[in-house]
C-alpha cells in the first residue's frame, strides 16, 4: 500500500478508531437501545451525552491482532451510527488516513516490543 492510498480492508487501517477527544464518536439513544451490556461497558459519559470511550488515544473497543498487524472492532455489529456512515474511501475517511497517519503503526510497535500494556 503507498502513502494515503485507502487499504482493501479497513482492518489495515483503523486510523478513524483514533482520537484525543473524549468526544470523537457520539452515542445517541439510538446506538445506545442497539448495544448490548457489553458494547455500552465501551462508553463514557460527559454532561447528557454518551461517546465512545477514547482509551490510550484510540476507541476502548478497538481489537488490535498485533501478530497480524491488523485491527477491528470489538463491538462491530453494535457499533453507533456514526462509525456505520464512514465508508471506506469517501473524502472522510481520506481527511482521518491523512490526519492520522502513523498512529496504528506506532500503536503497532509498542505493543510487539511491550512498550503499551494493552
Amino acid at each position: 500500500m503507498r502513502g494515503d492510498a485507502v487499504p482493501d480492508d479497513c482492518r489495515a487501517c483503523a486510523r478513524c478508531c483514533f482520537s484525543e477527544s473524549p468526544e470523537h464518536v457520539r452515542v445517541f439513544d439510538g446506538d445506545w437501545d442497539r448495544m448490548d451490556t457489553r458494547a455500552q461497558s465501551f462508553t463514557s459519559r460527559l454532561d447528557n451525552r454518551r461517546f465512545m470511550r477514547i482509551d490510550d488515544g484510540r476507541c476502548a473497543a478497538l481489537l488490535v491482532d498485533v501478530e497480524r498487524g491488523t485491527f477491528a472492532c470489538g463491538i462491530y455489529e453494535k457499533r453507533p451510527d456514526v462509525c456505520r456512515s464512514l465508508d471506506r474511501g469517501t473524502s472522510i475517511c481520506v481527511d482521518e488516513r491523512r490526519a492520522k497517519a502513523g498512529r496504528p503503526e506506532a500503536l503497532l510497535i509498542r505493543l510487539r516490543t511491550g512498550a503499551d500494556e494493552t
